[in-house]
């Protein structure tokens, strides 16, 4: 039955590992370092997410600027 077969299957809502690449999130972030997402979780001010920028995903610091957001790249080099 298809219901039996999908129930082990992962969900879109499950955490997640993947691992960094580059040093823009350095030092805190260092290339290599596997990394757990949550997709369900809150992002706000200060959180560390996952974010689709042009065509591919980043990984980057998300900081409120006036009355918007922005992606900060930890490492001063890559800001």
């Amino acid at each position: 039955m298809a219901g039996e077969a999908d129930a082990g299957a992962c969900s879109g809502g499950e955490a997640f590992a993947l691992r960094v690449l580059g040093q823009s999130m350095a030092p805190e972030f260092a290339e290599g370092e596997i990394i757990i997402v949550e997709p369900e979780g809150l992002a706000r001010d200060g959180s560390c997410v996952l974010a689709w920028v042009g065509e591919e995903w980043t990984f980057r610091q998300l900081c409120r600027r006036g009355a918007g957001w922005c992606l900060h790249a930890l490492n001063p080099a890559f800001a």
